[in-house]
């Protein structure tokens, strides 16, 4: 859907993803902002939080397919858009290692150091980790 608001234009897009499947984003068009909402964050409320694959990698092309240079999520501050894809790349990298070494915890977070040769930091751990739940719910 698509407002117009007297110089500022909104588009609003249903774009689902892991916490919420009817999230929905807003994009200022004229000030080139994208409002996430929770959009990218993991699903809490299953037993394990988690993300999954086939969830995120669709949401991460959706999100980068918008012309913005800052995001705003709902429980941070507001990003550049090199914050943000440095955010999603993290992502990226976690979704296909993880289906890569089918979920294996520990071949992902190897792989995962070789590919950014360095250690692995704790929001990447919880990342990887929110990966590995997934898998393991899809599986059971």
């Amino acid at each position: 859907m698509e407002i117009d608001l007297g110089g500022v234009t909104c588009v609003l897009l249903q774009v689902g993803g892991d916490h919420a499947s009817d999230s929905v984003v807003v994009y200022m068009k004229e000030e080139k902002i994208l409002f996430l909402g929770d959009s990218m964050y993991p699903d809490i409320f299953s037993e394990k939080d988690n993300y999954t694959v086939s969830r995120t990698l669709p949401l991460l092309d959706l999100m980068e397919q918008f012309n913005a240079e800052w995001y705003v999520y709902s429980h941070y501050k507001p990003v550049s858009k090199e914050e943000f894809l440095n955010e999603t790349k993290v992502l990226r990298i976690a979704a296909e290692l993880t289906h890569k070494f089918s979920g294996d915890e520990c071949q992902m977070q190897n792989a995962y150091k070789k590919q950014v040769g360095r250690e692995i930091n704790e929001e990447e751990l919880e990342t990887i980790a929110f990966f590995v739940n997934g898998y393991n719910m899809k599986k059971a």
